[in-house]
């Protein structure tokens, strides 16, 4: 019997790299359950595909390829290694092994990665990684140290639904992609790589916030959301990204009131004046009412938190009377909140006009003080 891995090997080792995934090809048609024969046709893909990268990644420095393009996969040899990617999962070969994760690291260095890098993910879930793929590991026995690929993963994830986000190109790649769910499993890596305790851990939880949002998870959205208030490293952006989770999801505000005021007063004061802000420029977009009237209910809570009894009960007045004018129903919560409150406010649009303009003025400070370069950061 040939031993066609050992022939596989050989031709990789002497630079055959077509002639050496050919054979492995046919090898594996032949024995798919060989293990021997698994492992050199995965190591055969491994050295094609880097290959395949080097070309990518000097016609991208050379300026014959946009980073975008990675994404939409109308060049060539970006459909290239989305087919080898291909190849490796629909092939079943061996996860949690270092081709493996050779192979992710191969495609993090693009940023954002090809979608091949979401596919072998999606298929091979963290059963995929290795020990060593949660820490950082060191170079050629030397005082250098690769990045943690789980990190990376995540990183990566991130980087390729903010570009899906864009107007691209129209591409067989993209006809069948959901964003939604390329989001909500890429807050999944998040939130994975979160518990694992892998620093930064602040811009994990930032990822696993707006990824559940974008994934149309906005309890979760609402928890990571939370998770950053007792961080002093969060950016300012995350009050607009739990409006946007409190103002689609009725029962994610509940989650608030596990916050305790008392240890959280200070992020709840930020929070409070953020997310009016982030409500004021959403209604110049034109936003839908309905959803806003969500987001002033909620904020509604955040007023009642602080103290401020009067701002809670104007806001929950205000949100009601919008739902009312849109004949649409009451949520029983509203009410109740509001009748604990003392009723609804009569001139309550003054109120809330005069509230809107100290709570914008208070946000734009706040923001200008965390160094952003620009208010409108506070939308993005």
């Amino acid at each position: 019997m040939r031993k066609y891995h050992q022939e596989v090997d050989e031709l990789r080792k002497a630079g055959a790299l077509k002639e050496a995934l050919d054979l492995a090809r046919y090898a594996h048609s032949q024995l798919p359950e060989h293990r021997l024969i698994q492992r050199s046709y995965g190591w055969a893909i491994y050295s094609y595909l880097k290959q395949k990268c080097r070309e990518l990644d000097t016609e991208l420095k050379n300026g014959g390829l946009h980073h975008r393009q990675l994404v939409e996969a109308t060049s060539t040899r970006v459909v290239e290694v989305n087919q080898l990617c291909r190849e490796y999962r629909s092939r079943k070969l061996m996860t949690n092994d270092l081709c493996f994760s050779l192979i992710l690291r191969r495609l993090c260095r693009f940023d954002p990665p090809p979608l091949g890098l979401y596919g072998l993910l999606k298929w091979a879930r963290s059963k995929g990684l290795r020990t060593e793929d949660y820490k950082e590991e060191p170079v050629d026995h030397t005082n250098e140290k690769r990045p943690i690929l789980l990190y990376l993963l995540a990183g990566r994830l991130s980087s390729l639904v903010s570009v899906l986000d864009e107007e691209l190109a129209p591409s067989k790649a993209l006809q069948s992609l959901d964003v939604g769910e390329v989001a909500s499993f890429a807050a999944r890596v998040h939130i994975h790589a979160h518990k694992e305790c892998i620093d930064p851990a602040h811009e994990l939880a930032w990822g696993a916030c707006w990824l559940s949002r974008r994934g149309g998870e906005y309890s979760e959205g609402v928890k990571w959301g939370l998770v950053l208030l007792s961080n002093a490293q969060y950016p300012p952006s995350v009050w607009w990204e739990i409006a946007l989770c409190l103002a689609e999801e009725d029962q994610s505000y509940k989650l608030l009131k596990k916050v305790s005021p008392s240890k959280n007063a200070l992020n709840l004061n930020h929070a409070f004046p953020c997310a009016l802000a982030a409500t004021h420029e959403a209604r110049a977009q034109g936003v839908d009412e309905g959803l806003l009237a969500n987001v002033y209910a909620r904020a509604g809570f955040w007023a009642y938190c602080l103290g401020h009894l009067q701002q809670a009960r104007a806001l929950l007045t205000w949100a009601i009377k919008i739902r009312t004018q849109r004949k649409q129903k009451l949520p029983f919560d509203w009410v109740s909140f509001l009748n604990d409150l003392g009723g609804e406010l009569v001139d309550v649009s003054s109120l809330l006009v005069q509230l809107d303009q100290q709570t914008y003025q208070q946000a734009q400070s706040w923001l200008k003080a965390q160094i952003i370069e620009d208010v409108s950061s506070i939308k993005q």
